[in-house]
């Protein structure tokens, strides 16, 4: 979530922290597609630790 913000405040104001647009713009693409290629790896697939197998119907 960190790395989404970072990367949208350098494309918005990248002389926030005196660095140039083309310095700036790589810099937030790569910190913007890392953040959500790390919120894509941390989604969970299957159901949570601990869970019982079952899908909660009862007979």
């Amino acid at each position: 979530m960190v790395l989404i913000v970072i990367g949208a405040v350098l494309l918005a104001i990248p002389g926030v922290i005196g660095l140039q647009a083309q310095v700036a713009t790589p810099l937030a693409i790569i910190a913007l597609t890392s953040g959500v290629g790390w919120l894509l790896l941390r989604m969970r697939h299957g159901p949570p630790p601990g869970s019982d197998d079952g899908n909660g119907a009862q007979l």
